[in-house]
C-alpha cells in the first residue's frame, strides 16, 4: 500500500465527521427545503386566488378570506406569519408585501399587487384575484413546458458532451498508435486534460443559459 492511500482516508475521514461537513449539510437541506416550499407555494397561489374570490363574494373580509383559503395548504405557514405580522400593527398590504420580497417567489409579486387594490380605494373585488389566478395559471403552464423544453435540452448537451469519450475509450480499447499518443505523450495526455476542462465549461455554461432561459 503506498503512502497516500492512508493520508487520503484520513482527510476522507476528517471531511465526513467534521463539524464544518455538518453544517454545510444542514444549510443544503434548509435550502433544500425552502426551494421545495417554494415551489409548492407557487403552485398553490392560483387555487388561493380562486377561493379568496368565492370567499369576498360570500361576503368575507380580506384577511378572512386569505386565512380560510390557505386552511390546509403549504402556505398557511405563511400566511399565519403575515396574520400575525398584521395583528402586530403593520398593514395587511404592507404584510404581503415583506412576504413576497422576503420569499424570493416571483409568482407572490402578482398576488402581493392584488392585495394592494384590494386594500386601496378600488376594495376586494372577487373580480381582481379572479384576474390573477388565471394569470398565474397562464405562467405556470408556460414555465412548466420551459422546463420540459429545458430538460430535452440539458439532455442533449449531456449526450453531445459524451460522445468524444465514447470515442476516446474506444480508440483506447483498440490500442496502438492512437492509444499511444492519447496516453503515452505530454501531448496526448495534454489534450485530454484540456477536453476535460472545456467539457465541464461547456456543460456549466449551457447550464446557465437553460436556468436563464425559463426563469
Amino acid at each position: 500500500m503506498t503512502p497516500t492511500l492512508p493520508i487520503l482516508g484520513l482527510i476522507a475521514l476528517g471531511w465526513l465527521t467534521s463539524p464544518a461537513r455538518r453544517r454545510w449539510l444542514a444549510t443544503r437541506r434548509r435550502s433544500l427545503g425552502n426551494a421545495r416550499h417554494n415551489r409548492m407555494v407557487a403552485t398553490e397561489l392560483p387555487e388561493l386566488c380562486r377561493s379568496m374570490a368565492r370567499r369576498l363574494v360570500a361576503g368575507d373580509t380580506l384577511l378572512i378570506a386569505l386565512r380560510e383559503s390557505a386552511d390546509g395548504a403549504a402556505v398557511q405557514a405563511d400566511i399565519e406569519r403575515v396574520a400575525d405580522d398584521h395583528a402586530h400593527g403593520s398593514t395587511l398590504r404592507r404584510s404581503v408585501e415583506r412576504w413576497a420580497h422576503q420569499s424570493g417567489i416571483d409568482e407572490l409579486r402578482a398576488f402581493a399587487a392584488a392585495v394592494a387594490i384590494a386594500t386601496g380605494p378600488v376594495g376586494p373585488r372577487p373580480e381582481l384575484f379572479d384576474s390573477v389566478a388565471v394569470t398565474l395559471r397562464r405562467q405556470r403552464d408556460r414555465r412548466a413546458d420551459a422546463e420540459a423544453h429545458a430538460a430535452q435540452a440539458l439532455l442533449s448537451s449531456w449526450v453531445i458532451a459524451a460522445l468524444p469519450w465514447v470515442v476516446a475509450a474506444a480508440v483506447v480499447a483498440e490500442g496502438g498508435a492512437p492509444a499511444q499518443i492519447l496516453l503515452g505523450t505530454p501531448v496526448g495526455r495534454a489534450a485530454v486534460v484540456s477536453a476535460a476542462a472545456l467539457e465541464v465549461l461547456g456543460i456549466g455554461w449551457m447550464r446557465r443559459m437553460i436556468r436563464s432561459a425559463i426563469r
